[in-house]
């Protein structure tokens, strides 16, 4: 019995290796696809424009297919937690049948959902819900031929809420319904012979069950199908519904900027993808740009050339990102240094903002985004030589200061919602004079001391919108410390190149 338990632990642990080796290998070929996206987008062609909407399709659907894989997988998880709270089903569902209007039209499929003046609602995730609810309502229109029917319909019923989703499509046999939810399965029929991951329903049975929920399905083949997904209902919330400020704040393109202003120095470049070298390239053009495959290769580069900036991928043979970011560390190399992840877990990311990296990138990427993202790090780094240089003082090689760097950092993300938190509140804490302060966090960093709470402040808002996408812009600025909705945005795309609401949902 143990043998057999070990087996399947070893099984389950190269299952979800698999997950992960295999979305970090097709974000890459999405991201270069991106990239020619984009350069089309200089064109004014109509046929160059039809080709850019179609490979645009492309890409959103591969991007979803590596979340609903990844995401599957991590479920799985016995660490996996639920972000929950909550959700207007009601409104959810509405919000979902407007993203679909365009769809249905196209292959003029009729649509209807029940409206009710009653709001419905339940405990859980609303990102993963939708998900859900999108997965089927994706395979109603995938499987429903033009002129058809799909409908929504909800129920409140013995303390749960059921939502019937119903299509007039090919239907399902017997055979097929007790199957359909399983990983990876597909029923055998000419829609599916032409591809399909035999992920999305699967995915949606995971995230209902983590909802203490249950998905059903009835048919009959050539009549269509009717999905129940039922869900613990709220009974009794006095909910008050916050009005979100929407903020829009015009962004100035790196390409409009003045000459003073543009990108400049030596890039190295690691990573085991050629063709993903050659497009950072392509972006940091006419940067000098040298390559390594690896972190061993990047390694050997530093000791013979001066470099000035470093973006490193973070799977890699030989020796991978973190890795790589750690003999840096243990060298005493301080070199502006991003990462570029694929979607990783909030542990992967902790475990590369703990090693005093400047900053990480989720693949696949806006080019505006990396290049406001690149120029923040090399002003940083210019300010901090620059402070070095004209105070003559020490450049910090102690691991000392890198710890105690780390407690100011902890303790600025603590506390900075706090009332009239400010560096008064960290000198007090510490027991540290202000010039003192200054000195350490200028020459650490070469932010000034209320730049760098600004800085802790704006990655606390990243962290929390990264694990809760549904988070307001006005709630996320308060819980960071910022009262004013309209400057924290502006901060924000300053500092990340997108704007709050657009960073939450990238995915």
């Amino acid at each position: 019995m143990k043998e057999t338990n070990q087996e399947l632990d070893d099984l389950n642990r190269f299952q979800s290796q698999f997950f992960i080796n295999i979305s970090h290998e097709l974000r890459t070929p999405i991201t270069l696809l991106k990239g020619h996206i984009d350069a089309l987008k200089t064109f004014d062609d109509t046929e160059i424009q039809y080709i850019e909407k179609g490979m645009g399709r492309q890409v959103q659907k591969i991007t979803t297919m590596i979340n609903d894989v990844l995401d599957l997988a991590k479920m799985e998880s016995k660490n996996f937690n639920l972000r929950s709270k909550p959700v207007n089903i009601s409104h959810l569902l509405e919000r979902i049948s407007l993203n679909f209007a365009p769809l249905f039209k196209q292959k003029e499929i009729r649509f209807n959902i029940q409206q009710h003046k009653k709001t419905y609602r339940t405990m859980g995730d609303s990102m993963l819900l939708e998900r859900a609810f999108n997965n089927i309502i994706i395979n109603a229109i995938k499987y429903t031929d033009k002129g058809g029917e799909i409908s929504i319909k909800i129920q409140q019923k013995a303390g749960n809420l059921n939502i019937f989703i119903k299509d007039t499509g090919i239907g399902i046999s017997k055979r097929d319904q007790e199957k359909i939810f399983n990983k990876f399965y597909q029923a055998d029929n000419d829609i599916n012979n032409a591809g399909g991951s035999g992920v999305g329903l699967a995915f949606c049975n995971q995230i209902i069950e983590l909802h203490k929920g249950k998905t059903t399905v009835k048919s009959i083949l050539g009549q269509g199908a009717r999905f129940k997904i039922s869900l613990p209902a709220i009974e009794h919330l006095e909910l008050i519904d916050s009005l979100e400020e929407t903020i829009t704040v015009t962004g100035q393109s790196l390409f409009e900027q003045n000459e003073s202003d543009i990108i400049k120095g030596v890039f190295l470049l690691v990573d085991d993808h050629k063709e993903m070298r050659d497009y950072l390239k392509q972006l940091l053009h006419p940067c000098f740009c040298l390559e390594a495959e690896n972190g061993i290769e990047a390694l050997e580069l530093l000791e013979k050339e001066s470099i000035d900036c470093i973006i490193t991928d973070y799977m890699m043979p030989k020796m991978d990102g973190l890795e790589f970011v750690q003999n840096l560390k243990k060298k005493q190399i301080h070199i502006p240094t991003m990462m570029l992840t694929a979607r990783g877990s909030t542990k992967s990311k902790l475990e590369v903002l703990r090693l005093g990296i400047d900053d990480y990138l989720q693949k696949p990427f806006e080019k505006e985004e990396l290049l406001i993202r690149i120029k923040n790090m090399l002003a940083n780094q210019k300010s901090k030589l620059n402070y070095i240089k004209n105070t003559k003082a020490i450049a910090p090689e102690s691991e000392n200061i890198t710890n105690w760097l780390l407690l100011i950092k902890n303790y600025v993300y603590q506390e900075c919602s706090t009332p009239h938190f400010n560096q008064e509140s960290i000198v007090n804490h510490f027991h540290i004079s202000k010039s003192s302060f200054y000195r350490k966090i200028k020459s650490e960093t070469g932010l000034t001391p209320n730049e760098f709470i600004t800085e802790i402040k704006l990655q606390k808002a990243r962290n929390i919108i990264e694990n809760d996408t549904d988070v307001s812009v006005k709630k996320l600025a308060l819980e960071v410390g910022f009262s004013h909705t309209s400057y924290f945005s502006k901060l924000f795309y300053k500092r990340f190149g997108c704007q709050p609401h657009q960073m939450g949902n990238a995915e």
